[in-house]
């Protein structure tokens, strides 16, 4: 009553559970009347619920056969698991962006070692002197998102700092 709403007693189950006009496409009754106790897991079209289901022959004593169903409500384990891969599936990426900025980090320490020595070579005004500063500039704004990509994956620990916010948008809009 508690499922149905009202006493189902007589109803098919495909009507009175589910709320649809045929047979359901999962139906297992003609293999729990052959003798076969069968259990699975179905989403409810009625209220998306999910449900393990478990059908039982019964064999009574004038020869007929009928059967029990045991239904159990498993939303929020569905859900549980759900969230639980989900949060797999996050642990994963993170592991693969720890990855890639770590070697990120490697090449971007020889292009901004390079820059520097290229700069401490040249004299400001000299030809190449203003691209190698951008060069080092970019070189920075690069090593501080591969810091974030290695603190969104756990492998540095998060230092907050406070930052000057106007000159991170002049920054921005330069690039």
């Amino acid at each position: 009553k508690e499922r149905t709403g009202y006493d189902a007693t007589g109803d098919f189950c495909y009507k009175a559970l589910h709320g649809l006009d045929a047979v359901c496409s999962w139906c297992v009754n003609e293999r729990v009347l052959a003798g076969e106790t069968v259990r699975w897991e179905v989403q409810s079209p009625k209220d998306n619920r999910w449900y393990h289901v478990t059908n039982t022959p019964i064999f009574n004593a004038d020869g007929t056969r009928s059967k029990q169903a045991m239904i159990m409500d498993i939303t929020d384990r569905k859900n549980m698991e759900e969230e639980l891969l989900n949060a797999k599936k996050l642990e994963s990426v993170g592991l693969l962006a720890g990855g890639i900025a770590h070697d990120f980090n490697n090449l971007l320490q020889v292009i901004n070692g390079y820059a520097e020595i290229a700069l401490f070579e040249l004299k400001p005004g000299e030809h190449g002197h203003s691209e190698l500063l951008e060069i080092r500039r970019a070189g920075r704004t690069a090593a501080e998102l591969t810091q974030g990509l290695l603190t969104f994956s756990r492998r540095v620990e998060t230092k907050l700092r406070p930052i000057d916010l106007n000159r991170e948008l002049t920054e921005v809009a330069r690039m």
